[in-house]
């Protein structure tokens, strides 16, 4: 708690959160291991839910010859932050 405390002071997350494009998201780098300093970044909504959606994995399919396919998400990169 203490770690997260000198984070939250360091970055001035508390201040910009919020549900706008422009308002600051905690975000686990890697989201398969948890909120640990070593882990998270600070990202704006926007960039948060671009995150997302370059994630997930789209089915195509071609009417013309009658082929589906699936396409593979960019891999995500750890944003640069100021912590």
């Amino acid at each position: 708690m203490e770690e997260f405390t000198k984070f939250c002071y360091e970055t001035d997350v508390l201040h910009g959160r919020g549900r706008t494009a422009t308002s600051y998201h905690i975000d686990r780098i890697d989201d398969t291991k948890g909120y640990t300093l070593d882990n998270i970044q600070v990202l704006t909504n926007a960039e948060n839910i671009g995150k997302e959606n370059r994630r997930r994995k789209v089915i195509a399919y071609d009417h013309n010859l009658k082929f589906g396919f699936m396409l593979e998400p960019k891999p995500t990169q750890q944003l640069d932050t100021p912590f």
